[in-house]
């Protein structure tokens, strides 16, 4: 028998920290909720989890975004369906103006009534707002457009850039100049790589009038010997940017160059009317929604009188011109609400299905591990009494001394 190493007591101090180590982590999950609490738990569940958690927060606003976008829908078709009861009065009262058995006097009477409502039009379409965003006079848009880089290049064209436009950006890598044969005016940010093979991409961008309208071009090219710059149309301006130097002859009119090095940005004020509804958790999810214009002088009826016999008859043909302008605006508005509607059903959906997966992944069974944490609890306890049973068996040394 030993007393100066105490193996037994040394084997039951030793099963006693594991099983203390081991109750430990079972509260700390059963208090949290979480099987993973730090990355040590499970370094790739929490990865996937962390990733998933982004997703589903996301989508949570996304709900809240497309949600926000219906009301902003139902804000202007609620407008629009006002202008739609005021066309349709002015046109019976132009038809009852059109008839000649009203004299010139009754006609003044009932023009009264009908400049009124060209009035009340221009009104609600200049006030109809949501959230200070004004929704039917064409001026609606969410945001402008800031624009980054070091080198920042200006070109204005005498026109929006068309078919055999160019800009020459000199001696940029081995190219001259890039060409614009693009299907019209194009507000499209899209990458293009500068260099080499600039030439060979430029003819692919000028086969692909579909996917640069649809926006899926948007990415660069890995190329040896290549430089990423941007390229955005806007108008009749054409901006290069990139954080390499622009250098060489350039043709068209140079609005501005900044060669500084240093981060420069340029913001363009959106003369847009599309509101950009936030869809998803990704950044380019989103769904631009076109606002109507509906003054009167848009759907062609702000110069009408029904003052005269003929000025009442010309009126009918151009107040039912200007009912079908609004009810094709209403009927877009419709669309993109339908489309809202069933995006909002699936980011429901995928937001159940990804917690369901996130909790799979991060929580805790709370079953399973109050089953563990029993099982160490009774571990620690009967460890702790053994020890003391251990320590005390040396004790028993006095007996041979006596």
């Amino acid at each position: 028998m030993f007393i100066n190493t105490n193996l037994l007591a040394a084997n039951v101090n030793r099963n006693l920290k594991s099983s203390n180590y081991k109750m430990n982590k079972t509260m700390e999950k059963l208090s949290s909720g979480y099987r993973i609490n730090r990355a040590a738990d499970d370094a790739a569940g929490l990865a996937i989890s962390e990733k998933m958690k982004y997703q589903i927060n996301g989508t949570q606003q996304a709900s809240r975004n497309v949600q926000d976008g219906i009301s902003l829908i139902q804000t202007a078709e609620g407008g629009m369906n006002e202008i739609h009861t005021m066309l349709q009065r002015m046109n019976t009262l132009a038809n009852q103006a059109s008839n000649g058995s009203y004299t010139n006097g009754d006609r003044n009477k009932l023009d009264i009534e009908f400049q009124q409502l060209k009035r009340e039009i221009n009104s609600i379409a200049e006030n109809t707002n949501f959230n200070g965003i004004k929704l039917l006079n064409g001026s609606a848009t969410s945001k402008d457009i800031i624009l980054s880089a070091k080198n920042i290049l200006t070109f204005t064209f005498d026109s929006n850039p068309s078919h055999g436009d160019h800009i020459g950006v000199g001696h940029l890598i081995n190219m001259t100049k890039i060409d614009f044969n693009l299907p019209g005016n194009l507000t499209k940010d899209y990458h293009v790589p500068i260099g080499s093979t600039l030439s060979e991409t430029l003819n692919n961008l000028k086969l692909q009038y579909d996917l640069l309208k649809s926006g899926d071009i948007g990415h660069s090219f890995d190329q040896d010997g290549v430089i990423n710059t941007r390229m955005y149309i806007h108008g009749n301006k054409v901006y290069v940017l990139s954080d390499e130097p622009l250098g060489g002859e350039r043709s068209i009119n140079i609005d501005a160059v900044m060669n500084s090095g240093n981060p420069a940005s340029i913001t363009i004020p959106s003369e847009g009317k599309d509101i950009e509804i936030q869809k998803g958790f990704e950044s380019d999810d989103s769904l631009l929604l076109d606002m109507p214009n509906v003054t009167t002088e848009m759907i062609n009826v702000s110069e009408l009188s029904i003052s005269s016999i003929g000025n009442a008859s010309n009126s009918i043909a151009l107040i039912s011109s200007a009912i079908n302008k609004v009810s094709t605006e209403r009927a877009k508005l419709g669309a993109y609400q339908n489309r809202l509607e069933h995006t909002l059903n699936n980011l429901h959906n995928s937001e159940e299905n990804l917690s369901a997966a996130h909790s799979r992944i991060r929580d805790a069974d709370m079953a399973q591990e109050m089953t563990t944490f029993t099982k160490n609890q009774i571990l620690v306890q009967a460890g702790t009494s053994m020890l003391a049973q251990a320590n005390a068996i040396p004790q028993n040394i006095l007996k041979l001394l006596g």
